[in-house]
């Protein structure tokens, strides 16, 4: 679990642009190119789709929860899938909107929130796996 966390705190320092270059920033450095793009967008939606999988499994195995505060509320009110998808949505939502708007290093975002996403859908299967061998 440990490791899991650190890997996801790493992934959200880097996609928060607080490391981003001087280079980066740099109105002379190219633009990410529509296929950079794709390809994040192409990583994003298989992470997001993993995650709503493993998380409805996790929530229908016995004794499992939702532990995540985000996503709590709307799994209660809406249930398992509709509240995760909502909250993928969002996510993907607001992820769009920071590319629009963002400096040149924001590219990097849905890429790497597609791999926290499938670091968090491989955690929901250990937890899964735990619960069944109790």
């Amino acid at each position: 679990m440990r490791r899991f966390l650190v890997v996801l705190g790493a992934g959200l320092l880097l996609s928060s642009g607080c490391f981003a270059s001087e280079d980066l920033l740099d109105p002379a450095f190219p633009a990410p190119s529509s296929h950079a793009l794709a390809l994040g967008r192409i990583l994003f939606w298989p992470g997001a789709a993993f995650d709503t999988y493993t998380t409805t499994r996790a929530l229908n195995a016995q004794g499992l929860h939702e532990a995540n505060p985000v996503m709590n509320p709307f799994i209660r009110q809406l249930g398992p899938v509709a509240g995760v998808l909502l909250v993928k949505a969002g996510m993907y939502a607001l992820l769009e909107r920071s590319l629009r708007s963002g400096g040149r290093a924001s590219f990097a975002i849905l890429p790497i929130s597609g791999g926290v996403q499938i670091l968090v859908g491989f955690h929901n299967l250990q937890q899964i796996h735990q619960a069944r061998g109790k």
